[in-house]
């Protein structure tokens, strides 16, 4: 537990100073539309964006599975509990 903590401490030291040093205004533009930011602002945005299309990407499987898992202790109780062999 300790050991997470001083990690994340770490991570969020390292992004203070990368969002220091990357401050520079930059210029995002996406067919007609544009966004001025700091470069630390549009790398944020972008890893936001793609963590939560990576997010939608698997929430199908993640049905398949709770679907799957239902069936299976639905089949399991009409079964009865284990029998013991002799």
């Amino acid at each position: 537990m300790k050991l997470s903590i001083i990690i994340s401490i770490i991570l969020a030291a390292l992004a203070t100073v990368f969002a220091i040093e990357n401050a520079r205004p930059v210029e995002v533009t996406f067919f007609r539309w544009s966004f001025t930011g700091s470069l630390a602002l549009v790398m944020a945005l972008a890893f936001a964006a793609g963590a939560a299309a990576a997010l939608l990407a698997s929430v199908p499987g993640w049905i398949k599975t709770r679907l799957e898992l239902s069936r299976l202790r639905k089949a399991s109780k009409e079964k009865g509990p284990p029998q013991q062999r002799p």
